[in-house]
This record gives structure tokens, sequence and C-alpha cells, in this order.
């Protein structure tokens, strides 16, 4: 049991209880003092903290019990919370109880929380098992701004995976006049599929499907004729990394964004 963690700066004065078994009102304890049952596993007369975890101890520095044996747990003035000794890495995240800071994913206040807190790559905070939680998800984003999460090297192996899968997964091309595509010449917009019927192609070696347009970055807006293996579909879209817009190639396994390389794109 916690006492309302969104309103934790109230004073908190736990003067008795009454027993569930036997109805007994009495003072604050671990067991009845009627019917001897134990009221929870672990109990902090400090904090009037009833808590089925297994060990719990109460911190002066924090001001509140945390989870964890005092022996294996210490309070980190940098980080400001309470850590595990053997596995803390330092990441200096100041002072949370006066930030106010909440999870960005779950938005449980963070200082409070009986779980362990990481500072994302985009300075933001979450617990560390809201993030391993977004990760088998799939989705490295922060909760908040939506930027990559994770360290530039974890994330720059991550996209290129991405790129190796790209290479070995081929997507028709639709062709629709009007659409936006890219090639080596430059952004080309489809005028004239010149009487090719099928919604889409596929792009080799040996096929010559030949259609007509412009290069939209072109002074000279003349008609070309082009190979369709020379093109490749885009949309418009931003960057949630660089917050940059272009018009970005799309595929299936992901839109990568043409300025930064990040396949977080919106």
């Amino acid at each position: 049991m916690r006492c309302h963690n969104e309103h934790e700066n109230h004073s908190f004065n736990l003067k008795s209880i009454t027993c569930n078994e036997c109805s007994k009102v009495q003072n604050v304890d671990t067991h009845c003092v009627n019917c001897g049952i134990q009221f929870s596993t672990s109990f902090c007369k400090l904090c009037g903290l009833f808590s089925n975890e297994k060990h719990i101890f109460h911190c002066n520095e924090c001001g509140i019990c945390r989870v964890g044996k005092k022996e294996e747990v210490f309070h980190c003035k940098n980080c400001n919370v309470c850590v595990i000794k053997e596995s803390h890495e330092c990441q200096n995240l100041g002072n949370i109880k006066d930030k106010n800071n909440n999870c960005c994913f779950c938005h449980e206040e963070l200082f409070n929380s009986m779980s362990s807190v990481n500072r994302l790559n985009c300075n933001h905070y979450a617990h560390s098992y809201c993030i391993n939680k977004s990760i088998k998800n799939n989705s490295i984003k922060c909760g908040l701004c939506r930027k990559t999460f994770l360290s530039k090297e974890a994330a720059e192996n991550m996209w290129s995976l991405y790129d190796t899968e790209r290479s070995y997964t081929i997507i028709p091309l639709f062709l629709r006049v009007g659409e936006l595509y890219q090639s080596k010449y430059g952004l080309f917009q489809l005028e004239d599929k010149n009487e090719i019927e099928e919604e889409y192609v596929l792009q080799n070696e040996e096929s010559h499907h030949i259609v007509s347009g412009t290069f939209v970055d072109w002074k000279l807006k003349n008609q070309v004729h082009i190979n369709t293996n020379e093109l490749e579909l885009t949309r418009k879209s931003q960057c949630n990394d660089c917050s940059k817009i272009n018009f970005n190639i799309f595929h299936i396994i992901g839109i990568k964004c043409l300025s930064c390389g990040s396949y977080n794109v919106s």
C-alpha cells in the first residue's frame, strides 16, 4: 500500500489501523495484536508503508521507501535517486524531485516510483521496464518527443540492419500520374504512363518500361522519357530525429530519411 502518489507533498500521519480479520483497532505495526496475522511482507513505520515486496528500506535522502536490500542499494547524489550498486552507471539525472519529471511512456511520477529510472538519449526520463517494453514492441521512439532514444551507435547499428533487409526485399513500383519518384537525375513527376495499363511494374534488368514526365527541380520543364528501372516511389515525410522534411523513398521495411539516415520517419 502506498498513499496517494499524485499528492506526495501532503502530510501523512498514520496513527491507527483496523485488522480486517478480527476488526481490532490498534496502533500501527506489522502484526495484529489480537489475532496475530501479518498485515504485509514488509512495513515502514516512518512512511506508514505496508508492502508485499520482500525487501524495502527507508531512504532518508529520498524521504520515502525504496524496494531492495539496503546493503545492495545506495542513494546516488548525482542522480538523486536510489540505485543498485553493482549495475548503476551514473547518468547525472539531476534533481528529479524538483523537476517533477514523469515517465515519458507511462507518465508515472518518477521520484516516488519504486522502479529504476533511466535518462534517454533525447534527455527525457523513463522507467527501465518501460524502455524495455517499448523495444520489445519494435519501437525506439521517445513517448514525448518521438526522437530515437537509443544511443547514436546503437541506432546506426539498427538502421544498417534495415538497410540490409531493404536490399533483399523487392517491391513492385506503382505507377500513378502526378506521383513523385526519386531518380539519379533528381525528383521526377510522372505525367504519362505511355499506354502502360498495369497499375504497377516489376523492376529488373530485363524490363524496359518507358514513361514520361518532368524533373521538378530542373529550370527547364521539358517533358522527358525515362525507364521505370530508374525510378523509386517517394513520400513527403518528416524525420522525427533531424526534423527535416524530404521526399523520402517509400519502402515496406521502412522509410529512410535522406538527410540523416534515420528510419524514424513520420
